[in-house]
């Protein structure tokens, strides 16, 4: 049984929670996204929360770009319940960085130490991981959940890659899942976010944007 098959066991809920530590940064943001897809993958419904704020423009510019929903648990405080599921992500009960919302923190997946041995009904916390997206990560590879797109809006595609002009095999990867894409989802925008690289390619008649990760996020 793979980790994610272990955490999907321990939830009983068709929509749960998953909180993030006060202050999110693009490491909290991904791990949280990451298990959202996950488990919309697997037919369960969740929103993503924190208190506080988030402190960079730069991660909260990709925020905006990405569509990606983050409520603060202000504004839930009148939904939440005693029986709501809470996964935390990239940080641990207990920790002066989080608050203790209402719920009950069943998973929790982390890259610190471990602060307490708080009864989760699952946790996956490695310290020697430098990242907790990386062990999100896990997930999708160990369980051959292909991620080709984040697709924020119906007709809007990105994809990341460090550099394709220069490897024909990526470039040549990349292009095709495109136009596969399109065969699915005709008239998407292509946004290929790179390193540095920018152009504009065409393949069979599909028009993909090549532009540096700077640019996209000033735009």
């Amino acid at each position: 049984m793979t980790k994610l098959q272990e955490l999907l066991k321990q939830i009983n809920r068709k929509h749960v929670y998953i909180q993030t530590h006060n202050f999110p940064d693009p490491d909290a943001i991904a791990s949280a996204l990451g298990i959202q897809e996950l488990l919309k993958h697997n037919g369960i419904s969740s929103t993503i929360c924190y208190k506080g704020k988030i402190d960079r423009y730069s991660t909260d510019k990709l925020r905006e770009l990405m569509e990606i929903e983050l409520l603060n648990v202000e504004d839930l405080s009148t939904i939440l319940t005693d029986e709501d599921e809470v996964i935390l992500v990239d940080a641990q009960k207990g920790n002066s960085n989080i608050v203790d919302i209402t719920g009950d923190e069943i998973i929790c997946i982390d890259h610190h130490p471990e602060n307490e041995k708080f009864p989760y009904r699952f946790k996956d916390i490695r310290p020697k991981v430098g990242a907790c997206a990386t062990i999100v990560a896990q997930y999708f590879f160990e369980n051959n959940i292909e991620v080709d797109f984040y697709i924020p809006s119906e007709n809007l595609a990105i994809q990341v890659s460090m550099q394709v002009l220069d490897d024909v095999d990526t470039l040549e990867r990349e292009t095709r899942a495109f136009v596969k894409l399109n065969q699915f989802i005709p008239d998407t925008k292509c946004l290929l976010v790179t390193n540095s690289e920018e152009t504009k390619l065409n393949c069979d008649g599909i028009k993909i944007d090549v532009v540096p990760i700077w640019k996209w996020l000033l735009d």
